[in-house]
């Protein structure tokens, strides 16, 4: 079930109905881009997400990175890409970006009607672990797009991209999300197109954790000093302390602790004894950590302390990312950690398939992948069938070891970890008839990751098969919803079709009636979602079913707000607030009313392909 924190409906109503508090001014002029501190190669930071086809998805998700900002257009003129410029003479800072809309960006006019305020109280509240390939992707494409700068209030003589009354820098809070996600290849995109004379204690901030997370604790050490007095908080406190700690300055330590104690800045007990292990305190033991930042991973690994498996539960994206690329991380540990930071959208599947290709399996782990999958599902058999697959010579005995793979991945709801790794050999294999019984589970893959022409081309060979295993159930009615889902346009509504569905998920041996009922129902509601005339007759059919206590619905006032927004045609609005009401978990966690108005939303502003793939992805995780 998914959860809203109070603080989100808050701060929206606080949004809609209140200016933002005003900020200090900073003094901004043009200037040279910024360099992010020394991240790993390219090589070694891989894209984010999944690779999508169609219109909506085919921007890359590490765009390339301009040498320099644009020269300012005169005052009054827009710049040569459509962005406004500032009345001061400058670019707007806010509106920077590296994504046009030729390149996947979501539109110059992506602000059009919602007041700054709003915007970065919905940023703010989005949330940085998301597990739908479609709305990570959407997240993405939006904190990275080229847009004019939302409506508000500017202060008289405030400087292009400084924070102002409607709230705080734009471009700031977006680079700063980008890093909560683990996104770094679009994190370093976009900060190098920030003038370097914009001075902020965020992007201040976001550099050190990248050292932090890269392993260069003496860089940030070295700069430490001057950004506490610059920026006097917590946060640089406790960096300054850490640093200290480092070289063994017990004086300098010893005093640090004590302001902080009476500052009642001791909430966080694990940073203290992490400091007592950087000074060479021996047998030091995490009980718990309630997150693992990057200034935590930073002490950890200074202090030679192994972050313990049930503490990934709580690290972010990029932490996760970090512990998973370090080959001194323990290697079941790594490769815990390598999954959930796939499944954050910090690691690409690529990356992913590196360390199953890496990974320690004994002889007992790797014999028999297929054979013990069902009985002992884990990581370790995620890796087994993965290599059966890949080292597979035999086109049949491949199309086992995924259809297997894929299988055991939709029951235990990780679904993406076996796209992730599995959908390049799957597009490596052309249909055939010996093929026909994995085309239900190969097409349903290829819809799930945006392939739709790719999977038509296996719906076309379901007919010669009968799948599903013990149920007996027809490919080629198993795979109607999907091939429905995907249309760009709405279809006649084809009962027969329908009920054929419905009464092969009746006698699917693997669930019951009442379960049969509920994927019909979400599945009318996504037909409907997406434009698709669904009589009445097939609602009544299942008004007698009950259902199992569904997924939380959204607060209150993201409800009202995705409505009035997609009724507007306000497209950044409407992406925030669809981020924020299938909240973490997905398709898979959301209230399937809810998922239907966010489907619905998308699709109101332009987005049809991207509502297209949230339906497909829903139907997946209901089961159909």
């Amino acid at each position: 079930m998914t959860a809203f924190p109070a603080s989100v409906a808050a701060g929206l109503l606080l949004a809609f109905w209140a200016s933002g508090a005003a900020a200090a001014d900073t003094n901004v002029a043009q200037g040279a881009p910024i360099q992010l501190l020394p991240l790993k190669p390219s090589s070694q930071l891989p894209e984010q997400g999944l690779a999508t086809e169609g219109a909506g998805s085919q921007a890359p998700l590490s765009p390339q990175v301009p040498t320099a900002t644009p020269a300012a257009a005169p005052i009054g003129v827009a710049s040569p890409k459509g962005i406004e410029v500032d009345k001061l003479g400058g670019f707007d800072n806010d509106a920077l970006g590296t994504l046009d809309p030729g390149q996947g960006g979501l539109g110059l006019d992506l602000w059009r009607g919602t007041p700054h305020s709003t915007v970065t109280t919905l940023i703010a509240a989005m949330p940085s672990s998301i597990r739908s390939p479609v709305l990570r992707d959407l997240a993405h494409r939006l904190l990275l797009s080229n847009a004019n700068r939302p409506e508000g209030v500017k202060r008289e003589g405030a400087s292009a991209g400084a924070a102002d009354d409607s709230g705080a820098s734009l471009i700031a809070l977006r680079a700063q999300k980008l890093g909560e996600m683990g996104d770094l290849d679009g994190l370093k995109s976009l900060m190098a197109v920030i003038p370097a004379s914009f001075d902020d204690e965020t992007l201040a901030r976001l550099r050190t954790n990248a050292s932090l997370i890269d392993g260069a604790p003496a860089d940030v050490c070295r700069d430490a000093g001057s950004l506490l007095r610059k920026y006097p908080g917590v946060y640089w406190q406790k960096l300054q302390l850490f640093c200290e700690a480092s070289e063994k300055k017990t004086q300098q330590v010893d005093i640090g602790v004590s302001l902080l104690h009476e500052e009642g800045e001791d909430k966080d007990p694990s940073y203290f004894m992490l400091l007592n292990a950087v000074m060479g305190e021996k047998g030091v033991r995490l009980t718990a950590l309630p997150n693992v930042t990057p200034l935590h991973f930073a002490m950890m690994r200074a202090a030679k302390i192994q972050l313990r498996e049930d503490a990934l539960r709580v690290a972010e994206p990029a932490v996760l990312r970090a512990i998973a690329e370090n080959p001194d991380t323990p290697p079941d540990l790594r490769l815990a950690a390598a999954e959930r930071a796939t499944l954050a959208g910090a690691m690409s599947g690529d990356r992913l398939a590196q360390i199953y290709d890496k990974a320690n399996l004994t002889d007992a782990d790797g014999a028999g992948a297929a054979g013990k999958a069902d009985t002992d599902y884990g990581p370790k058999t995620r890796v087994r069938l993965y290599r059966a697959a890949k080292d597979a010579q035999v086109p049949t005995a491949k199309a086992e070891a995924i259809g297997t793979a894929l299988s055991l991945a939709r029951s235990a709801g990780v679904y993406p970890l076996a796209i992730a790794v599995n959908l390049p050999l799957i597009e490596a294999m052309a249909p055939a008839p010996e093929l026909a019984f994995f085309a239900p589970e190969a097409a349903r893959a290829l819809f799930y990751a945006g392939r739709v022409n790719a999977a038509q081309n296996w719906v076309a060979i379901a007919p010669k098969a009968v799948g599903a295993g013990s149920t007996l159930l027809d490919a080629a009615v198993e795979l109607w919803p999907y091939t429905c889902l995907a249309m760009e346009s709405s279809t006649p509504w084809d009962e027969n079709r329908f009920s054929a569905w419905r009464a092969a998920q009746v006698a699917r041996k693997d669930a019951p009636a009442k379960l049969a009922d509920e994927r019909a129902a979400q599945l009318l509601g996504l037909f409907a979602a997406l434009g698709n005339p669904v009589p009445r007759t097939s609602w009544q059919s299942l008004l007698g079913s009950t259902e199992d206590e569904p997924a939380a619905m959204p607060p209150i006032a993201v409800w009202q707000a995705l409505k009035f927004a997609a009724a507007d045609s306000r497209r950044g609005e409407t992406v925030l607030l669809v981020l924020i009401a299938a909240g973490a978990g997905g398709a898979g966690s959301t209230n399937p009313v809810a998922l239907d108005a966010s489907v619905e939303a998308l699709r109101k502003v332009g987005l049809a392909p991207e509502a297209r793939r949230l339906a497909i992805e829903a139907a997946v995780a209901a089961g159909v």
